[in-house]
C-alpha cells in the first residue's frame, strides 16, 4: 500500500499552527496516562503531530518533537520537582531527547523516501523507547503501552511481547489514523486503513477477553500481609523521630500478625538506619519475628566496605526470618538518576562534582549487580520464592522478568512515593506495576509508605488496594507460579528484535531512495503521458 506523500513546496518551516498542534498533541497524550482514565486517547493522540512533522526539515521535525517531548514530560512528571527542581529539570532535557530523535529520523526519511517511510515508524518509536530504558539514564516512565495500564484487557498480549509490543501498536494505530486524516486517499484506501485498524484494535480487545475469562490456575496461596505506615517522607529521617517510625511498625505488623500471614512487608526504608550496623535496632526487628514466628522483609539503607576502604551505599531489602542468624538481601539495581546517583560519576568525577554542585540533593548510592530470589518457610511446607523490586525498579520490564526467570514465583515491590505528595506520581507508579504481573503472569504484591499500597493479580487486576495518605494493612492469598510466559523467557530477545528493527528502518536514510520513474529520463514516458 503505497500514499502520495508531501511535495517539495510543502517542505515549509515550522509555523504557529504547527506548535498549536504540537501542543494539542502533548496534551492528549498527558491525558491517555493516570491519573486519567481515558488511555484509549493514546492510538491518535500523536496524530496531530505526525501532521506537523509530515514533510518538515528534519531540523525542524526535531524542534518540534524536543517541544512534544517537554510538554509531555513536564505535565507528566512535574511531580519530580516536588523534592527536587534540579532532577525535573534534568528528567525534562533528557526525556524530550527520544520524541525529538524520532521526529528527526522520520522527517529526514521521508524526505529522502517519502511517505514509504511512515510505516517505519512504529519500528523507530520502539526502539527508541528501550534505548530509554537502557543505561544510567534510563527512565521509560511514558513508555507508550503504559496508557493501557488502566485498561486490563488492551494489554494481555503483554505476555507475549511486553510492554513495547503495546507501544508498537499504539504507535501503528496512530499512523494509520494519521494516514486518514491528512491523506487524499480513494474510498477503497482509506476503507483498507479504516479495517485494518479496526482489526488491530478488536484483535488485542478479543485477545484479552478470551484471557481475562479463564479461571486462574489453582495452587498453593500465601498469604502476604502489607504494611503502610503512613509515615512522612520528610519527617521519617530526622533523628528524633527513628523510635517514633520502629514504634509505627512494629503496632501495626502486630495487626497484621492477627490474620496469620506467611510474610509481612514493609515498604522501602521503612526503618530509615543503617539497620546492618545498629545491633539494638537489629535484634528488635529480629525479637518481633521470632516472638510471631512471621518472616518480615523490610527497605532500609545499607553500607559495606569496599578492598580499597571506601565506603559504598546501597538501598537495600532484608528478609528476617523466625530464629535465623542472619538476613537475605538485596541491593537496588537500578538507581533514580541524580536523585540516587549521578550518571557516570565514576567514570566523570569532575562531572560528578558539578552535577554534585548545580543540584545538592543529588544521592551516592551504589547499584547492587545480582537479582536476587529470596525464600522463606512456610511452617513444615516448601520454600516459598519472591523476588523485590525496590520503587523506580518496578517500571523496567527486563529487570522484573530477570528475578522471574531465576525463580521468583511473586513479586513484591516496596517504594516510598511519599516524596511526591497527594500528585499523579504516586498513581502512575502504581499503574505501571500492572504491566510487570501481566508480562510475567505473576502476582504483585505492592507495598508503599504512604501509598498507594495494592495486590495484583497475574492478569494485571487490582484485587485490593489502599487509598493515599492512609495508615493501613492489606492481607491477601497470592499463588506462586513456576510457569514462564513467552515475554519472561525471551525478554532480551524481543527487545534486541525491536532495538534491530528500529535501526535497520532508521538506516535507510542513509540508502538512496529508489527511482521508479527512470523511464521519464529515457524519454519514454508512461502510458498514460502525451508526449
Amino acid at each position: 500500500m503505497s500514499v502520495s506523500g508531501p511535495t517539495g513546496r510543502e517542505k515549509t518551516r515550522l509555523n504557529r499552527n504547527d506548535w498549536i498542534r504540537t501542543v494539542v498533541a502533548a496534551v492528549l497524550l498527558t491525558l491517555s496516562f493516570s491519573p486519567f482514565p481515558f488511555g484509549f486517547l493514546s492510538v491518535f493522540a500523536l496524530v496531530p503531530f505526525l501532521g506537523v512533522i509530515d514533510g518538515k526539515k528534519p531540523f525542524d521535525a526535531f524542534r518540534a518533537g524536543y517541544l512534544l517531548g517537554f510538554l509531555w514530560s513536564a505535565l507528566t512528571l512535574y511531580w519530580i520537582g516536588w523534592p527536587t527542581v534540579g532532577g525535573l529539570v534534568g528528567a525534562l532535557l533528557i526525556l524530550s531527547l527520544w520524541p525529538a530523535l524520532f521526529s528527526l529520523v522520520i522527517a529526514a526519511g521521508i524526505s529522502r523516501h517519502g511517505a514509504r517511510f511512515w510505516w517505519t515508524a512504529p519500528f523507530v518509536w520502539t526502539a527508541l523507547e528501550i534505548a530509554g530504558s537502557t543505561g544510567q539514564l534510563a527512565c521509560p516512565w511514558n513508555a507508550m503501552g503504559n496508557a493501557f495500564c488502566g485498561t486490563v484487557f488492551m494489554i494481555q498480549s503483554a505476555a507475549i511481547t511486553g510492554v513495547y509490543g503495546i507501544s508498537f501498536c499504539i504507535v501503528l494505530l496512530n499512523v494509520l489514523f494519521h494516514f486518514m486524516a491528512t491523506r487524499r486517499s480513494g474510498k477503497l484506501r482509506t476503507s483498507l486503513l479504516a479495517s485494518a485498524a479496526a482489526v488491530l484494535l478488536v484483535s488485542q480487545a478479543v485477545f484479552g477477553w478470551h484471557v481475562l475469562s479463564k479461571q486462574p490456575a489453582d495452587g498453593k496461596g500465601i498469604r502476604v500481609a502489607l504494611v503502610q505506615g503512613n509515615v512522612d517522607a520528610y519527617k521519617k529521617w530526622t533523628y528524633s523521630f527513628i523510635d517514633s517510625n520502629f514504634t509505627i511498625y512494629g503496632r501495626m505488623t502486630l495487626q497484621a500478625a492477627a490474620h496469620k500471614p506467611d510474610l509481612i512487608v514493609w515498604p522501602e526504608t521503612a526503618t530509615p538506619c543503617y539497620l546492618r550496623h545498629q545491633s539494638a535496632r537489629w535484634r528488635w526487628i529480629q525479637s518481633l519475628v521470632d516472638s510471631l514466628s512471621v518472616p518480615v522483609l523490610t527497605g532500609t539503607p545499607d553500607y559495606a566496605w569496599t578492598d580499597a576502604e571506601q565506603i559504598k551505599t546501597y538501598n537495600a531489602a532484608f528478609l528476617f526470618e523466625p530464629r535465623s542468624q542472619g538476613v537475605q538481601y538485596y541491593y537496588k539495581t537500578h538507581l533514580v538518576p541524580l536523585s540516587e546517583k549521578v550518571p557516570f560519576s565514576e567514570r566523570a568525577p569532575k562531572l560528578g562534582e558539578w552535577i554534585n554542585r548545580l543540584i545538592p540533593d543529588s544521592g551516592e548510592y551504589s547499584a547492587g549487580d545480582s537479582a536476587t530470589v529470596f525464600s522463606f518457610s512456610r511452617g513444615h511446607a516448601e520454600r516459598a520464592a519472591f523476588s523485590v523490586a525496590i520503587c523506580f525498579e518496578s517500571i523496567f520490564p527486563r529487570l522484573v522478568s530477570r528475578f522471574v526467570n531465576r525463580g521468583a514465583g511473586f513479586i513484591v515491590v516496596i517504594t516510598n512515593d511519599g516524596w511526591f505528595g497527594n500528585t499523579s506520581g504516586p498513581r502512575q507508579h502504581a499503574g505501571i506495576a500492572v504491566l510487570r504481573a501481566v508480562e510475567n503472569r505473576r502476582w504483585v504484591a505492592r507495598c508503599a509508605n504512604t501509598g498507594i499500597s495494592e495486590f495484583i493479580d497475574p492478569c494485571g487486576r487490582v484485587v485490593q488496594k489502599t487509598a493515599w495518605n492512609e495508615a493501613a494493612v492489606l492481607v491477601q492469598t497470592v499463588t506462586p507460579s513456576g510457569r514462564l510466559t513467552f515475554y519472561t523467557r525471551h525478554a532480551s530477545g524481543i527487545s534486541s528484535v525491536f532495538a534491530a528493527a528500529g535501526i535497520l528502518s532508521s538506516a535507510f536514510i542513509l540508502i538512496p531512495p529508489l527511482r521508479l520513474n527512470s523511464s521519464r529520463k529515457k524519454g519514454r514516458g508512461l502510458p498514460h503521458e502525451k508526449k
